[in-house]
C-alpha cells in the first residue's frame, strides 16, 4: 500500500475509535483510560477485519456492521482492496499514525471530541516501513540464531524494541526468525502455526511511552500468529507502557527480570528529534501553513492563531520537554550522551541504551539519523560503538524515493553493532535511495585507522562508495593539511533578533534608498540601514547571487539576477546603531552559505560579503582575517575550489557545519602558488563586467586556473580530476549542450598550464578565450539568464 492511499483508511480508523469510545463510555469513566481501551480495540478490529479479507471476501463482519450503522464502510474497502499478508504491518502503521498523539476531550455539550494532543507533537517519531525494517533487522537476526539447533534453546533467545512504535521490528524479528528456524534439522518436527508462537511467546520484548504503539504491537503479533483469543500472558507481560530511557537501566531489570543479564539483540528505530521545545516542530503538526514562515513572522503568525492552533499549553509542552532533558542529563546511566556537544538528541540516548541492553555478544540493529554518521554531537556515540564492539554492517541510505515521508536529500543509517567483538574494519555503503539496492551500491571496507585520520578526533564517516573514492580521500588527508584553527562566528540571529529586523517594503515606504557604499538612507536622516545577508544571497565569488522579490519564509521569492549584473536586494534590513551593539564593523567579510546539500550543483558556496551588510546565522563569517584580508581571499579560492568541494560533500548532509572545516585538508602550497590563489579569488569577486558572457568567461578562466594550482599541490593527475569531476557531472552537461568547452576539458588545458610556468593573472587569461571556457563553470540559471 502506497502512502498516498492510507488517507481513507486513516478516517474511517479515527471514526471507529471515536464510536468505540462512545460505546464503553458507560463503563470507563476516565478520559485517558477510555482512551487507551479504544485504541486497543481499534487497532484489534482493524486486524481482525484484515486477516477475515485476506483469504476470503464476504459480507461485513460483526465489527464492521457497527461502523456502517455510522454509513462508513472505507475500512473494510480499503482492507479487501489491499488485502494482503505483506501488507498487514504497513495497514497498522497507518493506523497507528492516525491515532498517536490523540486525546479524547469533552466539549461544552459533553459530547466526545478527538484532539490532538500536545504530549505527542515534535517527538520525531516516522512509521517504519516494512521492507526497511527487513534490511535493519536481517544481519542481526542471523547474528542472534547462529548457535540456535533446538527449539529448547529458544529460551537464551531475546529480541527488544525499546521504542516499539508500531510494532514493525518485532513483526519482522519474528518472521525472519521462523524463516530462518526452518531450515534447520532440529525445528523440522514444528509445524509453522507452533513455531510462530513459540518465537513469540518466548523471544519478543517491547517497550514504548505511547499505549497506542504497545496495543498496536501486541495485535500485529497475535494476527501473525493467529490467536483467536486476547489473551497470551507470556506475550502481555513481555510488552510494557513506559518512557524506554527515562526510566533508567533498573528499571528495565523490573520489568523483565528474566533478562536481567541481557538481550541477545536490540532492533529499534529511536525517535529523531531534539529534545529542546522548538516552535515549528510543535505547531507544524497541527497546521502545515507554519512551514511557511521564520523568523519575525513565525512568531506574528503564532500571536495571531495561538488559540486555534494550539489545544493544551506551549507553555506545558516546553516544560516537559525541559524536564525530560534535565532527567536524562542528570542519569547516570547515559554519561556518552550526556557528553556530547550541542542539543541532547533522542536518538543518542536510546542508541546508548540499546547498547547497555545488550549482552555480551549480543546484536544491535539501529535505525538512525545521518547525524550519527557526521554531526559532531555524535562523536562519543560513534566512537563508544567503535571501542566496545564492532559495527559489522552500515548502510547510508538518501531519500530521494521517499522511504520516509520527510525531505527527499535526508539521509539516514542502517547499521548492525555486535557487543565486545573484536574488529577493525566497517562494511559500509552509502548513496543507497532504494530498498533492496545491492548491486550498484557495493560494501566498502573503512578500518578504524581510515576513519581516525579522515574523521578526526571526532571519527566522522565520510561518504565513499568505492574504492577509489576512499583511496583518493585518504591521500588528500595525508598530502594536506587540516587548518585546525580556522574559525566563524554569526553576527545575526534571524530568529532572536528578528525584532531588530525592518523589511524591504517598510524601508522604502519611509524613503530609504541604496547607497554607493551599500547602506541605505532616506532624505536627510542620519539613520542608515545594513542590508542583512541570508545565504541565498550567496554563490561562489558572487555575493549578490539572488535578489528579494516578495513573501516570507520559505515560501519568499527571489530572483537570480543576470549574470554580472545583481546587486544587493535583501528582506530585512537592521539599523546601523544596532549591527554596532553586536560588534559588528564596516570592513570585508568572507562568508559562506551554511545550508546546502551534498548533491547540489556546488555544495560549498563562499563569497566576499560587502563592507556596509551585515549577515544571518545561515552566513557564518571567518574570522581573524580584517588585518590580513589576502588570507582570506586565499581561503575563499580554496573553499570554491572543486577539490575542496568534493571533500566536503563526502561529510555534508543538509548543513555545512562549521566544525567540518577544522577537518578540511588544505593544500601545502608554494608562497607564490598562495599568493596567486589570492590573487585570483581578490580579482573574480570584484569583476566589473557588463556582458553577461564575458563575465563568466573571465571568471571561469581564474577558477580553473586555481583549481588547478590546487591539483597540482595535491600531487592529483588526470584520472583523480576525473574522479572528483564525476560528483560535478552537470556542470559538463551543461557546456556540452552549447558545444563550449567541458569543465574536464578547461581543466585540462589549465592543469598543462600549471605544470609549465609559474601561474599569473594575465597568463591565466590567455590559456583559454573567455569566450569558450565561459559555461564551464555556470551554473543552470547563469546559463539561462547570459544571454
Amino acid at each position: 500500500m502506497k502512502r498516498k492511499e492510507f488517507a481513507p483508511l486513516r478516517a474511517a480508523v479515527e471514526e471507529l475509535y471515536l464510536y468505540r469510545a462512545e460505546t464503553r463510555r458507560s463503563e470507563i469513566g476516565d478520559l485517558a483510560d477510555l482512551h487507551e481501551a479504544a485504541v486497543a480495540e481499534t487497532i484489534e478490529a482493524v486486524v481482525a477485519e484484515f486477516r477475515r479479507n485476506r483469504s476470503s471476501i464476504g459480507s461485513p463482519k460483526r465489527e464492521i456492521a457497527r461502523l456502517s450503522t455510522l454509513e462508513h464502510n472505507y475500512l473494510r474497502q480499503i482492507i479487501t482492496e489491499q488485502a494482503g499478508q505483506e501488507d498487514l504491518a504497513e495497514t497498522i502503521g497507518a493506523a497507528l499514525e492516525q491515532l498517536r498523539g490523540r486525546r479524547l476531550v469533552e466539549d461544552s455539550r459533553g459530547a466526545l471530541r478527538v484532539q490532538t494532543s500536545p504530549d505527542q507533537r515534535g517527538k520525531g517519531v516516522y512509521y517504519t516501513p516494512v521492507k526497511l525494517a527487513e534490511e535493519v533487522a536481517r544481519p542481526a537476526v542471523e547474528h542472534a540464531l547462529r548457535h540456535i539447533e533446538h527449539p529448547s534453546q529458544l529460551a537464551d533467545v531475546a529480541f527488544v524494541d525499546p521504542a516499539v512504535g508500531g510494532g514493525v521490528f518485532l513483526l519482522v524479528a519474528l518472521r525472519l526468525s521462523v524463516a530462518e528456524l526452518l531450515a534447520r534439522p532440529g525445528f523440522r518436527a514444528l509445524d509453522l502455526k507452533k513455531l510462530r508462537s513459540t518465537v513469540a511467546e518466548n523471544c519478543l520484548y517491547g517497550v514504548d511511552i505511547d499505549p497506542t504503539s504497545v496495543a498496536t504491537t501486541r495485535a500485529l503479533i497475535l494476527a501473525e500468529i493467529g490467536a483467536k483469543g486476547r489473551t497470551v500472558s507470556s506475550l502481555d507481560k513481555h510488552l510494557h507502557v513506559a518512557d524506554a530511557v527515562a526510566s533508567g537501566i533498573e528499571a528495565w531489570r523490573s520489568w523483565f527480570p528474566e533478562r536481567a543479564e541481557g538481550f541477545s539483540a536490540v532492533l529499534t528505530n529511536p525517535p529523531w528529534s531534539k529534545l529542546r521545545p522548538l516552535r515549528h516542530e510543535y505547531f507544524e503538526h497541527v497546521d502545515a501553513r507554519v512551514r511557511s514562515f521564520q523568523g519575525q513572522e513565525l512568531g506574528v503568525f503564532l500571536r495571531e492563531n495561538i488559540h486555534e492552533l494550539v489545544q493544551g499549553s506551549w507553555e506545558g509542552f516546553v516544560q516537559r520537554n525541559m524536564a525530560l532533558s534535565s532527567a536524562l542529563r542528570k542519569s547516570v546511566d547515559y554519561p556518552i550522551s550526556n557528553d556530547s556537544s550541542g542539543d541532547p538528541d533522542l536518538y543518542k540516548y536510546f542508541a546508548e541504551l540499546s547498547v547497555a541492553l545488550l549482552r555480551p555478544g549480543g546484536v544491535a540493529g539501529l535505525l538512525l539519523p545521518s547525524g550519527f554518521l557526521r554531526a559532531q554531537g555524535g562523536g562519543g556515540l560513534r566512537r563508544h560503538l567503535l571501542e566496545s564492539g564492532q559495527i559489522v554492517q552500515l548502510t547510508e541510505y538518501i531519500n530521494k524515493r521517499k522511504i520516509f515521508d520527510i525531505h527527499s536529500m535526508y539521509r539516514f543509517v542502517a547499521l548492525a553493532f555486535v557487543k565486545g567483538a573484536s574488529g577493525e574494519t566497517v562494511a559500509a555503503r552509502f548513496g543507497v535511495t532504494d530498498l533492496g539496492e545491492e548491486s550498484s551500491n557495493s560494501r566498502i571496507e573503512l578500518s578504524r585507522e581510515f576513519l581516525g585520520g579522515v574523521g578526526g578526533a571526532d571519527h566522522l564517516f565520510p561518504e565513499v562508495r568505492t574504492t577509489e573514492e576512499r583511496d583518493l580521500l585518504k591521500r588528500l588527508f595525508r598530502r594536506g593539511k587540516k587548518s585546525e584553527s580556522i574559525a566563524f562566528k554569526r553576527e545575526l540571529d534571524m530568529t532572536n533578533d528578528s525584532h531588530m529586523f525592518i523589511d524591504l517594503k517598510l524601508a522604502e515606504s519611509r524613503g530609504f534608498e541604496p547607497r554607493p557604499l551599500g547602506y541605505w538612507e532616506a532624505g536627510r536622516t542620519t539613520e542608515r540601514l545594513l542590508p542583512v545577508y541570508e545565504g541565498r544571497m550567496i554563490q561562489q565569488f558572487d555575493s549578490v547571487a539572488k535578489e528579494y522579490r516578495s513573501g516570507h519564509g520559505r515560501s519568499a521569492r527571489w530572483e537570480v539576477p543576470v549574470p554580472g549584473q545583481g546587486t544587493v536586494v535583501p528582506h530585512f534590513f537592521v539599523q546601523e546603531s544596532c549591527a554596532q551593539l553586536r560588534g559588528w564593523k564596516p570592513v570585508e567579510r568572507f562568508g559562506y552559505c551554511e545550508v546546502s546539500g551534498h548533491a547540489n550543483e556546488r555544495t560549498v558556496l563562499a563569497a566576499v560579503v560587502p563592507r556596509f551588510a551585515i549577515c544571518g546565522n545561515k552566513v557564518p563569517v571567518l574570522k581573524g582575517v580584517s588585518t590580513c584580508p589576502d588570507d582570506g581571499f586565499f581561503w575563499l579560492a580554496l573553499a570554491n575550489s572543486l577539490l575542496v568541494d568534493w571533500v566536503m560533500r563526502r561529510f555534508v548532509s543538509t548543513t555545512i557545519n562549521q566544525f567540518y572545516w577544522r577537518n578540511v585538508p588544505f593544500p601545502q602550497m608554494t608562497a607564490r602558488d598562495r599568493a596567486f590563489c589570492a590573487m585570483a579569488a581578490r580579482r573574480i569577486s570584484q569583476l566589473q563586467v557588463q556582458a553577461p558572457a564575458e563575465w563568466l568567461g573571465k571568471r571561469a578562466q581564474l577558477r580553473a586556473a586555481v583549481d588547478a594550482v590546487v591539483f597540482k599541490s595535491f600531487g592529483l593527475g588526470a584520472g583523480d580530476r576525473s574522479l572528483i569531476l564525476e560528483d560535478f557531472a552537470l556542470f559538463g552537461r551543461l557546456a556540452k549542450a552549447e558545444g563550449a568547452a567541458s569543465l574536464e576539458d578547461v581543466l585540462e588545458a589549465y592543469a598543462a598550464y600549471v605544470e609549465k610556468e609559474v601561474p599569473t593573472l594575465n597568463g591565466a587569461e590567455k590559456v583559454m578565450s573567455a569566450l569558450s571556457c565561459g559555461l564551464a563553470y555556470a551554473t543552470r540559471e547563469q546559463k539561462r539568464l547570459r544571454s
